[in-house]
């Protein structure tokens, strides 16, 4: 189970192989100046060959998180079912000097910033055990894609929740998602029309997530949310077939009519008929109601 992914920047060509692969996060800008020369043609060979495309940008902290965000937004050629990743941490000469506190407070910004701007995107935030561990406040956004390159694939050995983990930094860096295909696919269509055509049982899935070395349950807000979604197909099913049973009572109702006059039931019986089979119509869409509000 899980998708194995890489991030890719300048320093990768445009044409990777791809074998095996689920997803690729490009690298899109850098600071207010830089932009990867290779990001388009990296989207292009991704999408080419049917990955999953995450975007994400470096920042230099001294900076307007907001002109930041800006720019990445502006540079980034997005599409539905993408991802958007601040890649939070300051190793340069452009960050050095910027206090510990100011670069926890650029994060939250950033982040806000860009879920307001595109919120039918997941926007999260990469960082390693150092920043992890000294961040108090522990905001990371839609999700944390965590760097620990030194452990197996899928074992990042921290506690907090996570749903990347860089886990290979020789040569090319190498992701993965415990999740399957299909629930990725369908995570990065979570926060768009809930009357699509996700399953609401994929999105219970992703519900339960992001994942830590733990065991997640399902908390009451992840069964609310599940909940709703499935509240709502079952409010467009009720819908239709109201609308159904409707036609169908005056349907019956014309023909009780018709054999009325031509002999054989009476008009009552013919709407008595008519009203048991809307009653039992009814009694089926309750039952559709009922399952439609998870309780364990």
């Amino acid at each position: 189970m899980g998708v194995y992914g890489q991030d890719w920047s300048s320093f990768q060509s445009t044409t990777l192989p791809t074998t095996g692969l689920g997803f690729a996060v490009v690298k899109q800008t850098e600071g207010l100046t830089y932009t990867n020369p290779n990001a388009a043609g990296q989207v292009a060979h991704a999408r080419a060959n049917k990955l999953i495309v995450g975007h994400y940008h470096y920042p230099h902290m001294a900076n307007s998180p907001a002109a930041e965000a800006d720019r990445f937004l502006a540079v980034s050629k997005r599409a539905a079912g993408d991802f958007l990743v601040l890649d939070w941490e300051g190793y340069d000469k452009s960050n050095d000097g910027v206090p510990f506190s100011t670069q926890v407070a650029y994060k939250k910004a950033w982040l806000a910033h860009v879920q307001a701007a595109v919120p039918h995107l997941q926007t999260g935030t990469y960082a390693n055990t150092n920043y992890l561990n000294r961040d108090l406040a522990g905001a990371y956004g839609d999700f944390l894609w965590i760097a620990t390159a030194d452990r197996p694939a899928g074992q990042p050995g921290i506690s907090h929740k996570w749903l990347f983990h860089q886990y290979g930094a020789s040569g090319i860096d190498r992701d993965y998602c415990p999740l399957t295909l299909a629930a990725l696919k369908a995570w990065t269509h979570a926060k768009e029309n809930p009357e699509d055509d996700v399953a609401w049982t994929d999105r219970l899935t992703i519900a339960k997530g992001p994942w830590s070395d733990k065991a997640q349950t399902a908390t009451a807000e992840d069964w609310l949310m599940a909940g709703n979604l499935k509240a709502g197909a079952a409010v467009a099913g009720v819908q239709a077939l109201t609308a159904q049973v409707g036609a169908l009572t005056k349907l019956v109702a014309e023909m009780a009519t018709a054999l009325a006059k031509g002999g054989g039931l009476t008009a009552e019986q013919a709407e008595a008929a008519a009203t048991a089979g809307a009653q039992a119509a009814l009694a089926e869409l309750g039952h559709a109601l009922d399952g439609a509000n998870p309780t364990t």
